[in-house]
């Protein structure tokens, strides 16, 4: 975490000061964060920026979470990205999460495959949802094997699909029961599908 400047110092630039004016754009925040003394080196710059932006003001949150990139807040990058998808702009967020993706963050990692495989470059998202499930996020091995599928990798897929079965996605459990089932593996589609069922976050199997 890089140190802060003095909140009471003079320079204009400083994050303190940077914080007092986002501040002014949710009057309300230091009611709901008391903590907010600003006499220690950490601000609470992702809990002002959430605040901003459910407030729907994108841009004061924008500001925010890139403070808190800048920083060290390890969430900063992947807010930053999440921001501006919702603000329509793509190449930054693509930007954002491959920042994250650098220094290990698995949720940047894997929204950046998530963006890559939406504009059709399917060897950086299939190498994006690699990288994240290794670093452990539970979403990325059924993206990884919908994508592998889509690319005629079925052997591949059924595997991505078993490894996101047994983390207890219902997704992957559903859609590894569809593969054994169209190459006839019948039970093994059925105990699939029943595994399913017992997640009930996800829709029912067939």
């Amino acid at each position: 975490m890089t140190d802060h400047p003095d909140p009471d110092g003079q320079d204009p630039s400083s994050p303190a000061e940077e914080f007092e004016r986002l501040l002014e754009r949710a009057p309300e925040f230091t009611d709901k964060y008391p903590y907010c003394e600003f006499t220690a080196a950490k601000y609470p710059y992702y809990d002002l920026g959430v605040d901003l932006a459910e407030r729907g003001d994108l841009e004061g949150a924008e500001a925010a979470f890139r403070l808190g990139e800048e920083y060290g807040d390890e969430d900063g990058a992947l807010a930053v990205g999440l921001v501006l998808e919702e603000r329509g702009d793509l190449e930054g967020a693509e930007a954002a999460y491959r920042r994250g993706d650098e220094r290990g963050e698995y949720y940047s990692t894997y929204n950046l495959g998530v963006l890559l495989e939406q504009r059709g470059d399917l060897e950086g998202a299939e190498a994006a949802y690699r990288r994240a499930e290794e670093r452990g996020d539970e979403d990325a091995p059924y993206n990884l094997g919908r994508l592998l599928e889509r690319r005629g990798d079925l052997e591949g897929a059924e595997a991505a699909y078993r490894r996101g079965d047994e983390a207890q996605d219902g997704e992957s459990a559903v859609s590894l029961g569809r593969l054994l089932e169209r190459r006839g593996d019948l039970e093994g589609a059925e105990a699939a599908y029943e595994r399913a069922r017992t997640r009930p976050k996800w829709p029912r199997p067939p």
